[in-house]
């Protein structure tokens, strides 16, 4: 693992100690920082270096990738007390690629690990309240609100009520933590997207062996870690838990690795929010409305609803929804307090030519 230490670091401190005593002067402080900095290095020759080719060895991912996972797991190890803000680590890729073993290559190396699988919300809700690190598995149905909420300390409260003799009675549950989950597709809301790192796993020969690795050692680096950090963008808050971890090794070379995926997803997050409210309503429109065999559909208001803030962050009112698609010529019914869109599949065409999104309809 090259470049983590400064190379004047070490230098610099041993020529201090001699000019100090030669002086007469105290060399206690300069003596333990120079044992630090021996310890740092044998813990990246003995934990880091064999970590990170545990890593790149169950999956296809790269060094980089390898050393983001890495840091994110040292980052966890500052929960509960030392972060108010924790990404998610989405692993992302399709079947046969190493996502399990990515993630149980994890599990040795995090703070207190619980693998959970959610059959609803509530259930995610209550497995997520006090867990320090969640492992999930084919969380490509998981709710992506609270996955998204468990990120920060500011929006990690969920209030919700259960039954009682005497009534209903108000609970708050905590679910603040570290969330590692792996899926086959991207999240839907560009929301949740934009407060996690994302792992892409690619088809790599081997035997996917999972290596033991000292919790213990990962732990030390984690006490290494002095920084603290202040909130400014959403997707730059989302790396900068792993960024003080990587500042504490001294990993320059990751920093600036960091630095251009900061980027890519900041264009990536503004692209999603570029479209106007009419053309967003239209791309979920066509979507929902004509399936992949070309059979044509009415779509719920309420599907549109969803659609639009998960996909888009448009938290558009069903009677705004309704509008628009009345503006464009849709007509809209109502069954059983249900509103809906009416199947048009040649208005769509129209409207989807003259907007210049007209794409195949699956």
């Amino acid at each position: 693992m090259s470049n983590l230490l400064v190379p004047d670091t070490e230098e610099l401190i041993r020529a201090k100690i001699k000019v100090f005593k030669q002086a007469g002067l105290s060399t206690e402080k300069e003596e333990a920082e120079l044992a630090s900095i021996v310890k740092l290095r044998t813990i990246i020759k003995d934990s880091i270096n064999p970590a990170l080719e545990a890593l790149t060895g169950t999956s296809g991912i790269d060094k980089n990738q390898a050393k983001t996972v890495l840091y994110y797991a040292i980052a966890t190890h500052l929960l509960p007390d030392k972060l108010s803000i924790m990404p998610v680590l989405a692993i992302i890729g399709p079947p046969g690629t190493g996502k399990t073993s990515l993630m149980k290559q994890l599990e040795r190396m995090v703070n207190c690990p619980k693998w959970l699988n959610p059959k609803s919300s509530p259930s995610l809700r209550d497995s997520l309240d006090g867990t320090i690190t969640a492992l999930i598995e084919e969380a490509d149905k998981v709710d992506e609100d609270l996955i998204g909420n468990r990120y920060s300390r500011e929006t990690s409260k969920v209030t919700y009520k259960i039954g009682a003799e005497t009534g209903w009675i108000t609970k708050i549950a905590d679910i603040f933590g570290a969330t590692i989950l792996h899926r086959r597709l991207p999240f839907k809301d560009p929301a949740v997207k934009s407060r996690s790192i994302i792992i892409p796993t690619k088809y790599n020969p081997g035997n996917y062996k999972i290596t033991d690795i000292e919790r213990e050692e990962i732990m030390e680096i984690a006490k290494k870690v002095t920084q603290t950090f202040k909130t400014s963008d959403r997707v730059r808050d989302s790396w900068k838990p792993l960024q003080i971890v990587a500042m504490s090794v001294n990993d320059n070379d990751w920093l600036g690795y960091s630095e251009s995926q900061i980027q890519g997803d900041i264009q990536s997050l503004l692209a999603s929010q570029n479209y106007e409210p009419e053309q967003a309503v239209m791309i979920a429109i066509r979507e929902a409305m004509v399936t992949k065999t070309g059979i044509e559909m009415d779509v719920l208001i309420s599907d549109l609803k969803y659609d639009l803030k998960h996909q888009f962050d448009l938290p558009l009112k069903s009677i705004q929804i309704q509008q628009i698609c009345q503006n464009l010529g849709f007509k809209v019914t109502t069954t059983g307090n249900y509103p809906r869109v009416k199947a048009n599949k040649e208005l769509l065409d129209k409207i989807l030519s003259e907007y210049e999104l007209k794409n195949k309809l699956y």
